[in-house]
């Protein structure tokens, strides 16, 4: 896999620039998603200017540099979780390229070790040799921030294509992802059994249901809007101009939720916060956790255990039906 990007930036540092392409190699034969190498690709772009800001050299880099490197970052405003993704990237191509982990060093801040007791796992039968801890930063906890049901009705009434409500559809009543979305092709739709046969994140594959409405706007979607003299096997194509009939691209998918945050001001309408609100609302009906992990294709249950935590709304209004029910006099 050869990314496009890395013929348009030049590295800085010719030591970077040198390993950069194999190194993006090699994640593309493990079978790692074009969008890890992408993600990979620009966390390197960032190593590469702060050595530079730096006068820095990467073989020559300890730990104690890491925390130069977070203090750098934050001074760009780069989110806590940006900043650990980063300094795992410059930890990984640090092996790759000198077969070595970063070297430790003196008056290093590190994270306490998780206490085991004697040494040995929960049940005396395996000695466990403690771990060094990471250094990184402190990610704060959040919740998944669903759209309300009033924000939902107004983003969706300034849609008036079918290839547009179809996309807005599958976030909000399957739970689809952005890049899961583009991805769709024809074979995997079945309209007659109302299911969705896909490879999300991970290459993991997983049926998803359909809505009525869901099936309603493809359908006329595929009827009527989608170029029928196109080869394209994907389900949504870019219907004007010069590109039409090829696959939509990401940028196109997002410009679309762009644009109405900007003129129409919804500004929490964004791709993945619809699929959140699928996620919270089928929590809410009382949906079980192991069939709602699959339906989304969450790796692991903690994350989809976030859906079915109370919002602050919800504490409000449980808070409210408590107060009422006593009857103290006081």
């Amino acid at each position: 896999m050869i990314l496009p990007q890395l013929k348009k930036v030049h590295f800085q540092i010719d030591c970077i620039e040198q390993s950069v392409q194999d190194f993006l190699n090699k994640i593309s034969l493990r079978g790692l998603s074009p969008n890890t190498g992408r993600s990979y690709f620009f966390d390197l772009i960032t190593v590469d200017k702060w050595l530079l800001a730096s006068g820095l050299e990467l073989e020559k880099i300890t730990e104690a540099n890491l925390f130069n490197f977070i203090d750098w970052m934050k001074t760009k405003n780069f989110s806590p979780a940006t900043i650990n993704r980063r300094l795992n990237t410059l930890k990984v191509f640090y092996k790759f390229k000198f077969n070595k982990e970063i070297p430790t060093s003196t008056l290093v801040s590190r994270p306490a070790n998780h206490y085991r007791g004697r040494g040995y796992n929960t049940i005396g039968t395996v000695f466990l040799k403690k771990r060094q801890r990471q250094i990184k930063v402190k990610e704060p906890y959040r919740l998944p921030k669903p759209l309300t049901d009033k924000e939902v009705v107004e983003f969706f009434s300034t849609l008036k294509k079918h290839r547009d409500k179809s996309i807005v559809l599958l976030m909000l009543f399957s739970g689809l992802r952005s890049q899961e979305i583009l991805d769709l092709q024809l074979s995997n739709l079945n309209l007659s059994e109302q299911t969705l046969r896909l490879i999300g994140k991970g290459k993991r594959e997983r049926v998803v249901l359909l809505s009525p409405q869901t099936i309603e706007s493809l359908q006329f979607y595929l009827s009527r809007e989608r170029p029928a003299n196109s080869k394209d096997p994907n389900i949504f194509l870019i219907q004007q101009g010069s590109a039409r009939g090829y696959k939509m691209t990401l940028s196109g998918l997002r410009s679309l939720f762009r644009y109405r945050r900007r003129v129409f001001n919804i500004e929490k309408a964004n791709p993945h916060r619809f699929r959140h609100t699928f996620g919270t609302n089928m929590a809410k009906s009382g949906m079980k956790i192991d069939i709602l992990q699959r339906l989304m294709g969450h790796a692991n249950a903690s994350v989809t255990f976030k859906y079915i935590e109370l919002t602050a709304q919800d504490c409000v209004e449980e808070y409210q039906k408590v107060l009422e029910k006593l009857n103290f006099k006081l």
